[in-house]
């Protein structure tokens, strides 16, 4: 069991890096960019943020340092929110998220193992149990809830 956590933990490298670099490369490609609003900005106030920002810099220069700070744990500096850097944005938003995951899990395994449980043990037919299409709704219906729950009562 040890052999096969660490292959997958192992496995996990080369897949967070083809997506890190997909989606490096996929936002640098696609039109427009952070500063790119409803008002053109003069030519030189957006030089100078460009260059604050390093986006002036060649693209290969900017994914190594964007590869580079990811490795570091520093997700720099937020485009939205002029004061504060994107790690202090989620040091705040993680534990609520937190929170909400785990009550989504316990309602989701309070209320569906005793479904599970029950269904085991029942002499239904295959015919009766898989077309029903609100069987679906009623497994996601707990995480839905606790979460619209959560956002409600948390705040």
């Amino acid at each position: 069991m040890t052999k096969y956590i660490i292959r997958r933990f192992l496995g996990l490298i080369p897949t967070l890096f083809v997506i890190i670099t997909l989606s490096f490369f996929i936002i640098r490609i696609a039109p427009g960019g952070p500063f790119s609003e409803e008002r053109a900005l003069p030519k030189q106030v957006l030089e100078n943020i460009e260059k604050a920002y390093h986006l002036d810099d060649p693209l290969l220069v900017q994914y190594a340092r964007y590869v580079f700070d990811i490795l570091r744990g520093d997700l720099g500096p937020s485009f939205r929110y002029k004061d504060f850097d994107v790690n202090y944005y989620i040091r705040i938003s993680l534990p609520n998220s937190m929170v909400l995951g785990l009550i989504s899990l316990v309602l989701a395994v309070l209320l569906g193992s005793p479904q599970a449980s029950s269904r085991r043990h029942a002499r239904i037919a295959p015919s009766i149990i898989f077309p029903c299409p609100w069987r679906s709704s009623v497994f996601r219906f707990p995480c839905l809830w606790s979460a619209l729950c959560s956002c409600i009562f948390l705040r």
